[in-house]
């Protein structure tokens, strides 16, 4: 019984990540540390990558033979342009770890530059791959949080909670409020004044 329960554990770390293995334009991105050093895998498949090589080399066509593997800075370089990540105050840039090219999944690993041990607070926007694919579908998981899908319409996610006041409150619209405020006062005042004049008879007047 206990090594079913472990196994079903890590099929369910793996399945999350894997989901995506052949449907090019679903790509995963997981947030991890190890040992105070932040990670970022990307998951894809190999036509995804194959694909954005593809839309990056305009020397190359469909009967181009390459190896993947031969283009890690193009990757490097076009993820740190499309994802945009900042962590606390600060902003983190991506710098390669390792990737695997497999026949059915592909995998890029990049190690957080800028990491301060947490993922407490959180502003990213990713757009890799829109350019591409019409219907992208980029999954973030951060640890602790729930799955992110993120695509053309939606590139941005925050988990920073803050309580801050309304636009409608901020201090560049006080002035017109007070005297947005001072109008309704005065026509409160005006009509009051003239039902007052109403109710006294005309011989006390």
């Amino acid at each position: 019984m206990k090594n079913l329960i472990n196994t079903l554990l890590i099929w369910a770390l793996i399945i999350p990540s894997t989901a995506w293995a052949h449907d090019p334009d679903q790509i995963g991105y997981r947030f991890t540390q190890t040992d105070g050093t932040g990670i970022l895998t990307v998951h894809f498949t190999p036509k995804t990558a194959w694909d954005l090589l593809l839309s990056l080399h305009a020397e190359f066509d469909e009967n181009t033979v390459i190896r993947l593997s031969d283009y890690q800075d193009d990757f490097t370089q076009y993820f740190n342009q499309t994802l945009e990540l900042q962590l606390g105050q600060k902003m983190v840039h991506l710098k390669f770890r390792e990737a695997e090219f497999g026949n059915h999944n592909a995998s890029i690993q990049f190690e957080l530059e800028g990491f301060e041990g947490t993922y407490d607070q959180v502003d990213m926007r990713v757009s890799s791959f829109t350019e591409i694919y019409r219907r992208t579908s980029n999954h973030v998981f951060f640890p602790g949080e729930k799955e992110v899908i993120l695509n053309l319409a939606n590139q941005n996610y925050s988990n920073v909670r803050t309580e801050a006041t309304p636009a409608y409150l901020s201090t560049i619209n006080r002035p017109l409020m007070a005297m947005a405020g001072l109008i309704l006062l005065g026509l409160i005042v005006g009509i009051r004044t003239r039902a007052f004049k109403k109710k006294i008879p005309a011989a006390a007047r």
